[in-house]
Order: structure tokens, then sequence, then C-alpha cells
């Protein structure tokens, strides 16, 4: 049987062990976790921006129309089906050309009975108005989506 003539020399052996074996634990845990953050985009910058949402154009104006009898315009909208945007709300601006004169309303988290188009849904919002505007315009995030002129139903 071999016997160790120098333990102190045999224990700053594994003791040196030890500690290149934690490091490179140590380095593969922190790789792991920037290379997670570096490709979870999400989480380094917003997820939806003005450019991606005119190039990708989720929420699609079908149509528009001023209903004469019940004062109100209906407007018909339909969001695609995979679209991986986060729209919190969206607003309808309706303008005149003759008096420049513009109103909007909202529809979104802060509405209690208007709700943002899921994916791959369609929907008709119906909003009252006294009398018909020119056109109206579809805001997503408050970025233009779309704009049309409303005739008459």
């Amino acid at each position: 049987m071999l016997k160790i003539k120098n333990k102190k020399a045999t224990s700053e052996i594994i003791t040196s062990i030890l500690i290149i074996f934690l490091t490179l634990v140590s380095i593969s845990i922190l790789s792991i976790i920037i290379n997670n953050l570096v490709k979870n985009e999400v989480s380094l910058s917003p997820e939806t921006n003005c450019i991606k949402l005119q190039a990708y154009s989720p929420i699609n104006l079908e149509s528009t129309c001023f209903d004469s009898e019940r004062n109100e315009t209906q407007i018909v909208l339909k969001r695609s089906l995979t679209d991986n945007f986060q729209i919190d709300n969206i607003k309808f601006v309706f303008s005149n050309s003759e008096n420049n004169e513009n109103s909007e309303y909202i529809c979104g988290n802060q509405c209690g009975n208007c709700f943002v188009l899921s994916n791959g849904e369609s929907k008709t919002y119906y909003i009252s108005s006294i009398k018909k505007s020119e056109r109206v315009s579809i805001l997503a995030n408050n970025c233009l989506l779309d704009e049309e002129e409303i005739v008459i139903c």
C-alpha cells in the first residue's frame, strides 16, 4: 500500500481542482443566462413598434358605413390569425375636411364594454354619432394602420 507523505500538498491540489471546477460551473451558468437574454427579444425591447405594426398590418379595416336611421357608424375590423403583437387599444378617429373637425373613440383595457380583437377575430364596432363623418382612421397603440371613407349604409 502506498502512503502519502505530504498530506498538505495533496490538500492544496484538491482545493485547486475544486476551485477550477466551481469556476467552470459558474461560467456555464452565466453563459446560459446571458444567451437566453440575448435570444429573448421581448425582454430587451418593446414587443410592438409603429414600423412593425404598419408593415404587418395586424388589423384591417374591412368596411365602414353610416346608418342615418340609428345615427351610428358601423366599422368592421378583422385581425390576422398569425400576428403576435400586443395591442392594448384601438383608436377610431373620425374626420371632416370641411371644418377640420376630428373626434376620437378609444377601445381597449380602459373601456369596460369595448374589447380589442383577438387573433383571427372579425368584429363590428358601432359608434354613435349625430352626423356622418367623411373618413375614419384606425390606430393601434397610437400607430396609424388604415384609413377609409365612410359611405351610407
